[in-house]
């Protein structure tokens, strides 16, 4: 878990006590489990109303615990296959596999997409894209619009990006989000490639041409950061309706 973002080993600890919670009740041993065990907890949960993005976080703690544990997460087994069949079923039954835009995006898609990409100059800088969006939740217009000199680095390899009030951009988030230190990397390899010094990040590359920002650099288009996370959705076989291209905020 060393190179997951703070974010979200906050929401790997938070699930995985709600399991250790639900097992102590039970009288069950949270790990290692079988997919009977992790199946029957999640039915609950679903009885609770969380919808699909929910479950499938819970899914990604759940392997995580098992794997920092040294045993095969009950999620990896052939015969898991059947038992996530049942607990969807249940979710569309109860109306709860719509994914809405206020949904995060899913770690273990974020690791399938990185794992995807090679070492072009379009593929290291969506690399990139993706990592400060999902460790920050950054919205579009917040991302094209986020300069190397709002970004500091620590002395243990991760990251802070402060984020100005931006009122013409219509966002009112300010404040400091911590970059983990693959996400810095990345970054790294990308201004390296393009022999970024200063100025806007995420720069365009190729295509048709993009409007002249008012800082005088060619910057993504906020509307081009969706299609972006499609593009790579797709290539690393994801499903569409269950990866939300988006990044957004939840409630603060």
């Amino acid at each position: 878990m060393n190179n997951l973002s703070e974010r979200s080993r906050t929401a790997i600890a938070s699930d995985c006590a709600r399991y250790e919670a639900w097992c102590g009740a039970m009288g069950l041993t949270p790990i290692p489990a079988s997919a009977d065990q992790v199946q029957a907890w999640l039915i609950d949960c679903v009885n609770e109303g969380p919808k699909l993005a929910t479950i499938n976080r819970f899914v990604y703690s759940i392997g995580q615990a098992h794997a920092m544990a040294g045993t095969i997460s009950p999620t990896k087994m052939p015969t898991w296959k059947s038992h996530w069949l049942r607990i969807r079923s249940k979710l569309q039954a109860l109306g709860l596999t719509q994914t809405t835009k206020r949904e995060e995006l899913n770690a273990d898609n974020i690791r399938a997409i990185l794992a995807s990409i090679g070492d072009s100059l379009r593929e290291l800088r969506d690399a990139a894209l993706i990592t400060v969006a999902f460790d920050t939740l950054c919205k579009p217009a917040e991302l094209v619009a986020v300069c190397l000199e709002q970004i500091s680095v620590l002395s243990d390899g991760s990251g802070q990006l402060w984020l100005p009030q931006q009122p013409d951009l219509q966002v009112s988030l300010d404040g400091v989000r911590r970059l983990s230190p693959d996400t810095i990397h990345r970054v790294r390899r990308w201004c390296g490639a393009m022999n970024i010094q200063s100025g806007p990040l995420f720069l365009a590359i190729g295509g048709r041409p993009k409007r002249k920002r008012a800082d005088s650099a060619m910057a993504v288009e906020p509307e081009a950061v969706a299609r972006i996370f499609r593009q790579r959705a797709t290539a690393a076989g994801l499903e569409g309706g269950e990866f939300n291209s988006e990044v957004h905020h939840p409630k603060r």
